[in-house]
């Protein structure tokens, strides 16, 4: 059934309504033209639950014609009529889809007009005329919809608000002025600045706690100062997987102390006991050899 016929029955009423805040910069091709629940109104409360927002969606599709965008209402011609008696489109209604716990949802094909109208602030909120059921005040259906500058619906939240386009344009000033790039640079580029020094920046800290790492094992004597690139590297790519190595690794070197060179008995003994000590440590294996290892602990130990 037609949004007209519907509309024409005894249980049935027209009730046109307001309160999308669509004004701003960017005018959005996607917006709840009724929201969900019961919704308070000037005009009346009305209702949209699963069983309204579904008549509203099928008798759309049902007509196969794009919904009228009107200025003012004037579609409904009467007390509505402009005073030529025409009433242009701001744009057509090219899909109507149900959002639980949302709305319902217009896809929206604008003027040229109406766009400039928009961001100009000339027009500021979408009004639906809704055909609502007498006995239970659940919406039908949609007859048109209208721009104008009389909001009805109460606590309706704004679609595109000039606040925040404002607080937006704030943040983007100050986005350039801390990277420096000038005014005429486009956004996307900006934000691609904004990516690559947050990579450097985060690259920094990374190899910064390396560097930290590598210092304290050091320290620590766990690692000789000739190891300490590769080292460098794993603590860099593989944090995690160095801080487990310098936990379970052993000290090779007392800091601070020098020995005595051993006997070759007391080598061999110290060459097996590095070659023990690789094998049974997985993470010694992913930053050095068998060979590099079983060096540093003879020579850490003196024994060369």
């Amino acid at each position: 059934m037609k949004a007209d016929s519907l509309a024409n029955t005894p249980n049935h009423e027209f009730l046109t309504l307001a309160g999308t805040d669509i004004s701003g910069d960017n005018v959005p091709d996607r917006i709840v033209v009724v929201p969900w629940g019961t919704i308070n109104s000037t005009k009346g409360a009305f209702v949209v639950d699963d069983e309204a927002a579904t008549s509203v969606v099928d008798t759309f599709s049902g007509h196969k014609t794009d919904l009228p965008i009107d200025y003012e209402h004037q579609t409904l011609g009467g007390i509505y009529s402009s005073p030529k008696g025409t009433a242009p489109a701001a744009g057509w209604i090219t899909q109507l889809t149900a959002a639980p716990g949302e709305g319902i949802i217009a896809d929206v094909n604008w003027t040229d007009e109406a766009c400039k109208m928009l961001a100009a602030r000339q027009y500021r909120y979408l009004s639906p005329v809704a055909i609502v059921r007498k006995d239970d005040r659940k919406i039908m259906s949609l007859h048109s919809v209208a721009l104008t500058n009389k909001p009805a619906i109460v606590g309706m939240t704004a679609i595109v608000n000039r606040q925040d386009d404002e607080k937006a344009e704030l943040q983007v000033a100050r986005l350039r002025e801390t990277l420096a790039v000038d005014d005429t640079t486009p956004l996307d580029d900006l934000l691609a600045v904004a990516c690559d020094r947050l990579h450097t920046l985060q690259d920094r800290i990374d190899m910064n706690a390396a560097e930290h790492m590598i210092t304290r094992a050091v320290a620590q004597g766990k690692l000789a100062p000739a190891h300490r690139e590769w080292a460098l590297k794993l603590a860099n790519q593989q944090p995690q997987l160095f801080r487990e190595w310098e936990e379970k690794a052993p000290v090779l070197i007392t800091t601070g102390k020098t020995h005595e060179p051993r006997d070759n008995g007391n080598r061999r003994s110290a060459e097996e006991a590095a070659r023990a000590e690789f094998n049974s440590n997985s993470a010694l294996k992913a930053i050095t050899t068998e060979e590099a290892y079983v060096k540093l602990a003879i020579r850490s130990n003196g024994l060369i």
